[in-house]
């Protein structure tokens, strides 16, 4: 049994609305049946009773002369095209039908049917012959949803099976088309598979691109609290992880809690929302640690972290790497500026006492006072004379020798 994917989901959409529209069409003509009650094919004769003056006003002519014709075209329409809804439908071995709609009930087919047997949420049994409709290239025989279809051994079925469920052939079962699988899921040839890779990379590239500009952000704007951070990553691991396991732990529940009382629910909001832009900065602090790491001489900080972005932008792309990677790189980068805060935010370090100015040196006079060889020369030695002793003292000759 061979089985194919359906072209487009809307082909599922147009039998769904032509069925439904049959079955709203023809309702009011169609006896209904009493609970319980097995519904066959009608009679091939049917009573029209004409409308009384006053109905006829309120009717449109159209629809008049749209039921009138086909009437006289076909009387026995309704007749070889059977639509029941909340009842069982059964095409008795001998029996030969044209299309076939139901709507909860079950269908079973043991004579012949000439045309789409539509079920919707019934169970399909065939074990006569259904032909479809349509041409060779394109023939459509039933269209089920929600219900399974099976075939007997003795069962004919001459075209495609259009459903969203299981199809259970029994050896021996002739089937003369493909089964076109309509599940949401799986239908369309993967057409939601891509819309789930297109989603994806939508909110890919957008997260990407709003990291790449908080980075350039935070390096216009506070260019030494990204170095801080990148030397407390290098050289204080072991405080950073500590730090930043306890921030990516307490806060979240501090704020939940928060938000359990009736007066901290908008305090609770703010501050989940102010820290997920310290998560969104720790990727970024993690990002700018792992370039600096490979560019060790780079002068600049936008070429490391264009080179981090990148390594993150890689991996963040892949699944079930990007949540573990995005997981520790927010955790450390976030220990990263909370361990650099800490340390700028510490305690003053202790003054020095201060002393007495020491008396400025006068280069002039020491100069002038200085031989050629840097020692004082004594008073007189450089022809001048010494300024007389005071009074009561005695002026002890100077050695020459």
């Amino acid at each position: 049994m061979r089985k194919r994917p359906a072209s487009a989901v809307l082909s599922l959409v147009a039998f769904l609305s032509a069925a439904v529209g049959l079955a709203l069409w023809g309702f009011g003509g169609i006896p209904t049946p009493a609970a319980g009650q097995e519904t066959t094919t009608p009679p091939t004769t049917t009573t029209t009773t004409a409308p009384s003056p006053e109905e006829s006003e309120d009717v449109d002519p159209r629809v008049e002369e749209f039921l009138e014709r086909n009437e006289a075209e076909d009387p026995a329409f309704w007749a070889r095209n059977p639509v029941v809804i909340g009842q069982d439908l059964h095409v008795r071995k001998g029996e030969t039908v044209g299309n076939v709609f139901v709507f909860e009930g079950r269908v079973v087919v043991e004579g012949t049917v000439d045309g789409v047997v539509t079920a919707i949420r019934s169970p399909v049994l065939v074990t006569g012959t259904v032909n479809g409709e349509g041409d060779d290239s394109e023939r459509n025989a039933i269209v089920s949803w929600g219900r399974c279809v099976t075939l007997a051994s003795t069962a004919v079925v001459n075209g495609d099976i259009w459903t969203n469920r299981d199809v259970n052939e029994e050896p021996g079962a002739t089937f003369n088309g493909d089964v076109v699988d309509v599940d949401p899921g799986r239908a369309a040839g993967g057409i939601w598979a891509f819309m789930q890779f297109a989603l994806f990379v939508f909110f890919w590239a957008v997260g990407i691109a709003s990291l790449l500009a908080l980075g350039f952000l935070v390096i216009w704007l506070a260019p030494r609290g990204l170095d801080n951070a990148y030397e407390a990553g290098r050289n204080r691991p072991g405080p950073v992880i500590g730090w930043g396991l306890l921030s990516a732990v307490a806060v979240p529940i501090a704020a939940t809690v928060a938000m359990g009382l009736v007066l901290g629910l908008p305090l609770g909001l703010w501050i989940l929302g102010a820290w997920s832009l310290v998560y969104a900065l720790g990727s970024v602090a993690a990002g700018y640690l792992i370039g600096r790491s490979i560019l060790r001489n780079a002068k600049g900080r936008s070429g490391p972290w264009l080179v981090g972005w990148l390594i993150l932008a890689g991996l963040y792309f892949v699944p079930f790497l990007n949540l573990l990677v995005g997981v520790c790189a927010t955790i450390y980068g976030v220990g990263m500026f909370t361990v650099a805060l800490k340390e700028a935010r510490g305690g003053p370090q202790p003054a020095v006492p201060a002393g007495p100015a020491p008396e400025p040196l006068d280069t002039a006079e020491s100069s002038e006072s200085s031989g050629p060889t840097g020692e004082a020369e004594p008073p007189g030695a450089s022809g001048e004379h010494a300024p007389p002793p005071p009074e009561g003292e005695t002026q002890e000759p100077v050695p020459t020798g």
